[in-house]
């Protein structure tokens, strides 16, 4: 393998996990427009359609150039230029790479929603506070049991790793 063929599979991964952030603001984008057309034209509207369109803009550019214009990046970015072999060997056998995988799966998944449940929680004690007692209206749970689903389901996944890696390569054995 090749530095130049290393380079390109890492900016290749890299705009595979851009694409995930640009279907958020994608879908933001059209929650923006719609807004746009039922609430008329005022100054707020479109500001508030500005930035979905431009983040999506950058998004889609970003994920052009690591995908698709790589050899461009690792030019410019003149990253082969330390490197005086062509080539280099990488034994890694294939559990570490299923290991590795899944520890970067987990951790995603963990960084994804872990924010979002704090942040239900404290819309929870917020409104509670607010009503001086337990909240009057119902809140919607689904987020928070959603967070607190993906967040077990990552641990799992963190804490049975070796055994989800020898259970994968029973099944390709076989």
């Amino acid at each position: 393998m090749s530095y130049k063929n290393l380079f390109n599979i890492i900016f290749k991964v890299l705009g595979i996990f851009v694409i995930k952030d640009f279907l958020k603001e994608f879908s933001q984008l059209f929650t923006s427009i719609y807004y746009f057309f039922t609430a008329g034209n005022s100054g707020d509207v479109f500001f508030m359609l500005s930035y979905p369109v431009t983040s999506s803009i950058f998004y889609g550019l970003v994920i052009y150039f690591l995908i698709f214009k790589t050899n461009y990046i690792i030019d410019k970015l003149s990253l082969l230029e330390d490197f005086v072999d062509e080539k280099f060997e990488l034994k890694i056998h294939r559990s570490t790479i299923l290991q590795i995988v899944i520890l970067i799966i987990s951790i995603t998944v963990l960084i994804d929603s872990v924010p979002v449940l704090i942040a239900n929680i404290i819309e929870y004690i917020r409104q509670s506070e607010y009503n001086n007692g337990p909240v009057s209206y119902n809140l919607s749970f689904q987020p928070t049991f959603v967070s607190i689903l993906k967040i077990l389901i990552a641990y799992l996944l963190i804490s049975n790793q070796k055994r989800l890696v020898n259970w994968i390569e029973l099944k390709r054995k076989s």
